[in-house]
């Protein structure tokens, strides 16, 4: 709940206080059968993103890997390295960027958001002269879900075909 985050956050490093603050914040109200409802249907949206973006992360891994022929491995390395390390290898490897195919905007939207959700409660800050500022907070729609896993699984499908060097012709 991004109005009961600001509360904690004011309340917690606003006047100058700590975390340890936190113990003594109000509990937030018992939610209603339809509270608890949207909570849990915001929570699989959520989790869709997080499973979305992992597999960009995997997809990526496993296209630039298999650029390197019987050299491909699987370790520690390969599985820690970025997402950056991976377009650069399909670049090098293909001839072309993944952030070129269509569907990248979907790609980076659902990074940016599962980013936003992990490291800032679902809040983008930005800090400007006399504070941080909230400019605006993850929406995500069962609607909006269905059009990321769509324009994605387009994506990958391109990004396969052009790998592999066959026309780039989708089925929808």
């Amino acid at each position: 709940n991004p109005v009961f985050l600001a509360f904690l956050v004011h309340h917690s490093f606003g006047d100058g206080g700590s975390l340890q603050h936190l113990a003594f914040l109000p509990a937030p109200p018992r939610l209603s059968e339809a509270g608890l409802e949207r909570c849990g249907v915001g929570l699989a949206l959520e989790s869709g993103l997080n499973l979305l973006n992992s597999f960009v992360d995997m997809f990526l891994l496993a296209v630039g890997n298999r650029s390197r022929g019987e050299a491909a491995t699987l370790n520690a390395a390969t599985l820690n390295a970025s997402r950056k390390h991976w377009i650069e290898e399909i670049e090098k490897a293909y001839g072309f960027s993944p952030a070129s195919i269509p569907g990248w905007e979907a790609v980076e939207a659902v990074r940016k958001s599962v980013n936003i959700l992990k490291h800032k409660g679902g809040i983008d800050f930005i800090s400007e002269k006399g504070g941080v500022f909230a400019t605006a907070s993850v929406q995500i729609s069962e609607e909006l879900m269905r059009t990321y896993i769509k324009q994605i699984r387009e994506w990958s499908l391109r990004v396969t075909q052009k790998a592999e060097g066959r026309p780039l012709k989708i089925e929808t």
